[in-house]
């Protein structure tokens, strides 16, 4: 008998997606200006459809909202030698989604090497989440994750485009 088709994607189809899924989202979050409302970002139409689900991959964010928003079912990704860490859950281009990337990663990151965790703040820090259809990505340079050792888990905060501050859980 031959092989079944596996429908889930190559680490390095992931890794397209993750790249392009923040691209966009880092394009959005540069264009806009001081207190502005970010806007949902629209794929090209030959972008691959992705979902970050079946994984172990869950995050928390306290908005102010009641109750905050949880997501589960993710996954996470390391570079290289640990060089960057990105959780990944749900569409980038659905109703719900949380992703965050740190590290020395090859979109632009300028921060030190995720390796071994710790706390790290700088520009090329992204958290972007979507919540009933409407993306959201904390303010570029606001934003500290600290990791811990075995990047299985850690906290972030950061500043919504308006400057109200969140804060927010994720494991893998």
């Amino acid at each position: 008998m031959g092989r079944r088709a596996s429908r889930r994607p190559r680490v390095g189809q992931r890794l397209v997606v993750i790249v392009a899924t923040f691209a966009v989202a880092f394009a959005v979050a540069a264009c806009a200006g001081p207190g502005a409302t970010p806007q949902p970002a629209t794929p090209e139409p030959s972008f691959p459809v992705a979902t970050f689900s079946g994984g172990t991959a869950r995050a928390t964010l306290d908005d102010g909202s009641a109750g905050g928003l949880a997501w589960s079912g993710g996954t996470c990704e390391r570079g290289t030698s640990n060089a960057w860490l990105a959780v990944n859950i749900g569409a980038p281009n659905g109703d719900e989604y949380f992703g965050l990337l740190v590290g020395q990663h090859p979109y632009g990151g300028e921060g030190p090497a995720v390796a071994g965790g710790g706390t790290f703040r700088d520009a090329s820090i992204l958290v972007t989440y979507r919540h009933g259809g409407k993306a959201t990505t904390l303010a570029a340079g606001s934003v500290v994750v600290v990791i811990s050792a075995d990047l299985r888990s850690g906290t972030f905060r950061g500043a919504l485009p308006g400057g109200t501050e969140v804060r927010g859980t994720f494991g893998c």
